[in-house]
C-alpha cells in the first residue's frame, strides 16, 4: 500500500469535511411521518479546487519538523506515483498500457495483478471529493498573499480546526496545516510533464507478480 500514515493523516480533516454533510438517518414506525427538517450546511468550499489533466508535484508530508515525500504525475490518462527514501526514488508505480509496480533498490518490475492498479486514494480526497461541494463546516479568510489564499477551517459541532492555503492561479489547495506540528503541502507543482516519465526504467527484471509481492 503505497498511502502513509502521515499522508492518511493529512487528508483525515478533509476526509471528516466531505462526510459530514453526506450523512443521513432514516426513521421508521410511523404511517405518515413528517417530513424531515434537514438544516443546511453552514458554509460552502469558499474556492473551487481543479486537478489538472496533465501535471505533477511534489506531495510532502512534515511532522514534528520532519518530512516525506511521495511524487505524482498524469498526463493523458497515464500516470506515476513514487515514494522517496533517503532522498531517492523506493517504489513506484506506473500506469501506462499496463500497471506496473518497481522496486528501485532491487532493479525489478512486476505486472500488477488485479485489484493493485488504483490511483492512490489521498489524489481525490485532495482534490476531486472538494470540487463543487457543500459541508458543514466554516471557513474563515485569514490572508492574502499573491495567488496564495490562507483560511482556517473549523469542522461544525467540534474544536478541530486547520490551516488550508489554497492557489488561486492552479486551484488546488497547496498546504494543509493540522495542530500539533502537522502539515501536508504541495511543492514543484508544474503543468510540464515529459513522456519519459511513464517509460520503465532501463536495465531493470521483469519478475513475477507473485515474487514482487514477497519483496514487500
Amino acid at each position: 500500500m503505497f498511502l502513509s500514515n502521515p499522508l492518511a493523516a493529512a487528508t483525515a480533516f478533509f476526509t471528516i469535511v466531505i462526510t459530514t454533510a453526506g450523512c443521513s438517518g432514516f426513521g421508521g414506525g410511523e404511517a405518515n411521518p413528517e417530513p424531515a427538517v434537514v438544516s443546511a450546511p453552514a458554509s460552502a468550499i469558499p474556492f473551487e479546487t481543479l486537478e489538472p489533466e496533465i501535471y505533477q508535484a511534489d506531495f510532502v508530508t512534515i511532522s514534528d519538523g520532519a518530512e516525506s515525500k511521495t511524487h505524482f504525475a498524469q498526463k493523458n490518462g497515464r500516470w506515476r506515483f513514487d515514494l522517496f527514501w533517503s532522498g531517492s526514488p523506493s517504489r513506484s508505480v506506473i500506469a501506462a498500457e499496463k500497471i506496473y509496480h518497481i522496486d528501485h533498490s532491487a532493479k525489478v518490475y512486476a505486472e500488477a495483478a488485479s485489484g493493485f492498479s488504483e490511483r492512490p486514494q489521498f489524489l481525490a480526497d485532495l482534490t476531486e471529493s472538494l470540487l463543487n461541494e457543500r459541508h458543514h463546516a466554516s471557513f474563515e479568510k485569514t490572508g492574502v498573499e499573491g495567488d496564495l489564499e490562507t483560511f482556517t477551517v473549523t469542522v461544525e459541532e467540534s474544536n478541530t480546526s486547520s490551516a488550508v492555503t489554497y492557489n488561486t492561479s492552479i486551484k488546488m489547495v497547496v498546504r494543509h496545516e493540522i495542530a500539533g506540528g502537522f502539515a501536508w503541502e504541495m511543492r514543484q507543482f508544474t503543468l510540464d510533464v515529459d513522456d519519459a516519465m511513464f517509460r520503465l526504467p532501463a536495465g531493470y527484471r521483469k519478475i513475477a507478480w507473485a515474487e514482487y509481492k514477497k519483496l514487500n
